[in-house]
């Protein structure tokens, strides 16, 4: 229907700003109808108003190795995914993320005997939106916990245990990363 409204309007004889008017009401209907379905016309600016960001290097608070590395990258890959800034050095940045690892959570869940057969992991981490130029905290976040607890199991072979807790750790910093990613966005 809409596209038989649309070829009769610009196919037809008349003059061309009757033509541009009769477009101008037709796509007006559309769009309000459009919006009265429940329908957003969205922008693919970032709402919080910078496009450049810096992510320094984590500050790790917990005594487990590593997590800065691992969620330092989850939140560079996040921001890239998104597409609606850049990752920039901090000399070209609009905005500074700062974040800071406070809380590393190894519980066991599950054991066998007096053994610990299966562990959760959870982190929780600060974080500081600051404009560059004025050195304004722009958003601040603290004990931000991540989303979901990832478990993994453990056998015999204490190799293949790290290799479950290294996985988990990458897990649940990238579930961390999106959660920021979505607050610091505003998606």
């Amino acid at each position: 229907m809409r596209e038989y409204i649309l070829r009769s309007v610009l196919n037809s004889n008349s003059s061309s700003r009757s033509r541009t008017l009769l477009l101008g009401v037709v796509l007006a209907v559309f769009f309000s109808l459009l919006s009265s379905c429940g329908y957003n016309v969205l922008s693919d600016g970032v709402p919080t108003g910078f496009s450049a960001i810096h992510v320094p290097l984590v500050e790790n608070r917990t005594r487990e190795p590593g997590l800065e590395d691992l969620l330092h990258q989850a939140l560079v890959e996040e921001l890239l995914l998104d597409r609606r800034v850049n990752i920039v050095p901090s000399d070209r940045a609009d905005v500074v993320l700062k974040t800071t690892i406070t809380r590393f959570y190894l519980r066991p869940t599950a054991e066998s005997g007096s053994r610990a057969t299966q562990y959760e992991i959870q982190l929780d981490a600060d974080f500081l939106l600051i404009e560059r130029k004025s050195g304004k905290v722009l958003n601040k976040i603290t004990g931000l916990r991540s989303p979901i607890r990832v478990l993994f199991s453990i056998g015999s072979d204490m190799v293949a245990a790290r290799t479950s807790q290294e996985q988990a750790e990458i897990r649940v910093s990238r579930e961390l990363a999106r959660e920021l990613a979505k607050r610091v966005l505003l998606k």
